[in-house]
């Protein structure tokens, strides 16, 4: 009898452990996802959230609850589209699919009456998101404009307050200009599309926030050759080499550079391994930018790369977030700049691993080298 009971005992031991090890983190991806898109307000639009999104779909350490779709790199229509196209191709075909913000959130908002109407940036995306918090907690992988996690923070603060953690691909070091071959300054682009959902998350919210810097996801180049090697693959693999291609021809006319920038997959890669990565504790500051017509002396304001005969991009920058340790925000914020040993190599090689749907349990092991313990 003994030995039955501490055989019994033994089995619910391994049972739970096995439990614990397979849990997966329940995840919610914003995207602007335009892969393959052009028209609309931009020639041609970046490919790399369509292997962002794939990538999520098909790691066994998420538990991806939806897709939601955010103006950003296109009008959030198409993109909505290219979503309903793209998702049935991956490893996670039934994720609820959801359109979002297709503005950013007005600065001041519109009043009726003089009440503010915080509500009008209600949407199907920030619905699904409030439904998927109802149920339990989640973390946001932000790979776009924080309109809608903005939105939901303005509305329902104690569902916003269920956000384990977000995500987001924006900040800079102090002082930073960002560039890239021949463009002396860049904007932060998500941050730019809408500052104010920035600026209302880190100082009307205590939602834990981890930003992964232009430093970090500028690392890692896709070459062109490699991507050429999709052409004639899977579904999936054929969609994003056809989104994929043309993205690059423009990159090279202008960055001189033959590949592209996975920069929205680090936000995935980070969500299940966060241990690839270099990351921080420290505080920030959303320092103001003067805008053209304000400022007669073009002086830039506070902003980095700003001042006489700047980069016209940048006059659309009215703010930067730029994160350093002492600063004195009232709160504290994760930011990562680097990878950890091995971390590079591990996130290179999941960048592919996972384009077949029935590539369950590639992502795990193509991100645990041998420099790169669990």
């Amino acid at each position: 009898m003994r030995r039955t009971i501490i055989a019994l005992l033994l089995a619910l031991a391994a049972t739970v452990s096995l439990h614990a090890a397979t849990k997966k983190k329940r995840v919610v991806i914003s995207t602007d996802l335009a892969t393959g898109l052009q028209g609309g307000w931009r020639q041609w639009d970046d490919a790399d959230d369509g292997w962002a999104v794939a990538m999520a779909l098909a790691d066994p350490m998420l538990d991806p609850r939806a897709v939601i779709t955010v103006f950003g790199n296109s009008n959030v229509a198409p993109e909505t589209i290219v979503a309903r196209e793209l998702i049935p191709l991956t490893a996670t075909p039934r994720v609820r699919i959801a359109m979002g913000a297709s503005v950013k959130l007005d600065q001041p908002q519109a009043a009726l009456n003089g009440k503010t109407l915080t509500r009008d940036c209600w949407s199907e995306g920030v619905a699904v998101l409030a439904d998927v918090l109802k149920a339990a907690p989640a973390t946001i992988v932000a790979i776009g404009p924080l309109t809608d996690v903005g939105c939901l923070a303005l509305n329902e603060p104690a569902l916003a307050a269920k956000i384990t953690e977000v995500i987001a691909v924006m900040g800079r070091q102090k002082n930073e200009t960002f560039s890239l071959g021949p463009i002396p300054a860049l904007t932060d682009f998500n941050l730019v599309m809408d500052d104010r959902a920035v600026r209302v998350l880190l100082d009307e919210t205590k939602i834990p926030m981890t930003f992964l810097q232009f430093d970090l996801t500028r690392q890692v180049l896709v070459p062109a050759e490699d991507v050429k090697k999709l052409a004639t693959g899977t579904p999936l693999e054929r969609f994003l080499y056809e989104g994929t291609m043309p993205w690059i021809g423009f990159w090279k006319n202008t960055f001189k550079e033959d590949g592209f920038h996975p920069w929205d997959s680090n936000a995935v890669f980070y969500a299940s391994h966060p241990e690839a990565f270099g990351c921080e504790t420290v505080h920030y500051e959303m320092v103001p930018c003067a805008a053209p017509q304000d400022d007669p002396y073009n002086r830039g304001g506070g902003c980095a790369g700003h001042g006489p005969n700047q980069n016209p991009s940048l006059d659309k920058e009215a703010f930067q977030l730029w994160l350093a340790s002492d600063l004195t925000s009232a709160r504290a914020v994760r930011t990562c700049t680097q990878y950890a040993p091995g971390g590079q190599d591990a996130f290179r090689k999941a960048i592919f691993k996972c384009l077949l749907p029935a590539c369950s349990g590639a992502l795990k092991r193509a991100a645990t080298p041998d420099k790169l313990s669990r």
